[in-house]
């Protein structure tokens, strides 16, 4: 009897939903009158300071409750975001215009407003405005100019790093390993969005003019509200000299292998680059990084001027190598791009 009972039951939900619509025309005129409920839907980013647009076919809820779930009744506003409810409720007390749409970039823009409580314009336009749910942590920050101070800066790209040195090569005309690249609009605004919880750099560049690096905490957990009254961090464009890079790339002339976990030394003269071969270690340098499993090396905010570089550290072959590179090189003030030097080592040779 059990799954006889169970079949049946299942019969009856299907032809209910199946009628739905007809048990709703059943009680319009009750509860309804056939007066057409229209109105207009937008977005309006409040974070972006954006102009309103029309919210191209938004899904509008009619509902009982201010989150659209369950609703009564269902449309799809128009390409230009007018939507019209072929009827309107009789009574209106504590019913709700719901919209909701996900934007090409996954973001869902979202509102809800009591139907005598909807913003109206001034052709007496019913409004709704949908506004942005961004997700996890955020960060605003707006670029201004450094002619005219507060003056916002349209078309300035702004870096997003999880590195400080990372974030030094905003300096470079190809910036590497920034996490997000954002263009700001007209407003000089540049919004990052789901970002996990740590700390971050932005720093941003329009030519060769340039801001500082600044670390900004993000907390993904954060509320909405929190998010709304958020302040956005000003980046300051400014004239400064430019600083220099040096990338140094070493490899095994015999294999052609990267050599990695080899200690860097950097120095200004070829004198103080030879007391790394002294018993007391090296002196006088200026800088010292590690290669990394790529045999890569960085060493940045120089000035202008003539550098030696002094390689030393174990090899595969068990052995000592200590290296200097016997040509100079020599960085520009206001250079842009970072200095690359290419290092093929006799390893055979320079070990010992």
């Amino acid at each position: 009897m059990r799954p006889a009972r169970t079949i049946q039951a299942m019969c009856i939900l299907m032809l209910f939903f199946s009628c739905k619509d007809k048990l709703f025309q059943k009680y319009d005129v009750r509860l309804y009158e056939k007066n057409e409920l229209k109105g207009n839907v937008l977005t309006r980013d409040n974070f972006m300071e954006t102009v309103s647009a029309a919210a191209a076919e938004a899904d509008i809820y009619l509902a009982d409750n201010p989150q659209g779930e369950p609703y009564l009744y269902k449309v799809k506003a128009g390409k230009d975001g007018v939507f019209r409810l072929p009827f309107q409720p009789r009574e209106r007390s504590g019913l709700y215009i719901v919209g909701r749409m996900t934007s090409s970039s996954g973001i869902v823009y979202e509102a809800s407003s009591g139907i005598d409580d909807m913003e109206v314009d001034q052709e007496g336009n019913r409004i709704l405005a949908l506004r942005p749910h961004y997700r996890s942590g955020i960060i605003k920050t707006v670029v201004t100019g450094d002619k005219s101070p507060g003056e916002p800066v349209n078309g300035a790209a702004v870096f997003l790093f999880t590195n400080l040195d990372l974030a030094a090569s905003v300096k470079d005309s190809v910036p590497t390993g920034f996490v997000q690249r954002i263009t700001t609009n007209e407003k000089g605004i540049a919004f990052f969005h789901n970002l996990k919880s740590g700390t971050y750099y932005v720093s941003a560049r329009q030519k060769n003019i340039l801001t500082n690096q600044v670390a900004i905490n993000v907390d993904e957990n954060m509320t909405r509200a929190d998010k709304e009254a958020i302040t956005a961090q000003v980046l300051k464009l400014q004239k400064t000299e430019a600083k220099s890079r040096i990338i140094v790339s070493i490899r095994d002339t015999a294999t052609n292998e990267p050599l990695s976990s080899l200690k860097l030394y950097l120095f200004t003269s070829r004198l103080q680059a030879e007391s790394l071969r002294d018993s007391t270690g090296a002196k006088g340098f200026i800088g010292t990084v590690v290669t990394t499993y790529t045999g890569e090396a960085l060493f940045q905010n120089l000035n202008a001027g003539k550098y030696y570089i002094g390689v030393t550290g174990d090899v595969p072959v068990d052995r000592r190598l200590i290296y200097i590179e016997e040509i100079p090189v020599i960085v520009e003030n206001n250079q842009v791009e970072a200095y690359r030097r290419e290092l093929q080592i006799n390893v055979a040779r320079h070990a010992f």
